[in-house]
C-alpha cells in the first residue's frame, strides 16, 4: 500500500445526506493519492445502506463496526467511567493505537 488514513471514531453517522457526504470524503481522498482507508465506527450505522460495501468490496476500505464494543476491555471500561472522562477518549486512542 501507499498510503492509509485512518479514520477517528465515528459517532452516530445519520441523515439523509450522511452516504453521500461519506462517499465525497472516500473519494476526495482517493483522488488525491490514498490508496486504503480504515474506518471505525462505534455504532455500526454506516453498514445501514450499504454505502460501504463497493469500496469494503473493491480493497479500498476496511470497516471496524461497533468498535469500542471489541476494542476495550470490560476493566478499561469500568476505569474511564470512572474517571469521568469524556466519552470518547477511549475508543478514540485505542483506535489510534490499533492504525499505527
Amino acid at each position: 500500500r501507499g498510503l492509509t488514513v485512518c479514520s477517528e471514531v465515528l459517532y452516530d453517522l445519520s441523515g439523509s445526506y450522511r452516504d453521500i457526504v461519506v462517499q465525497q470524503w472516500l473519494e476526495y481522498h482517493r483522488l488525491i493519492g490514498v490508496d486504503h482507508f480504515v474506518i471505525y465506527d462505534t455504532d455500526g450505522s454506516l453498514s445501514v445502506g450499504g454505502v460501504l460495501d463497493s469500496y469494503m468490496v473493491s480493497g479500498f476500505v476496511t470497516y471496524f463496526p461497533r468498535f469500542p464494543q471489541w476494542a476495550l476491555s470490560k476493566q478499561h471500561a469500568f476505569v474511564h467511567q470512572g474517571a469521568s472522562f469524556p466519552s470518547h477518549a477511549a475508543p478514540d486512542a485505542q483506535a489510534a493505537s490499533h492504525c499505527l
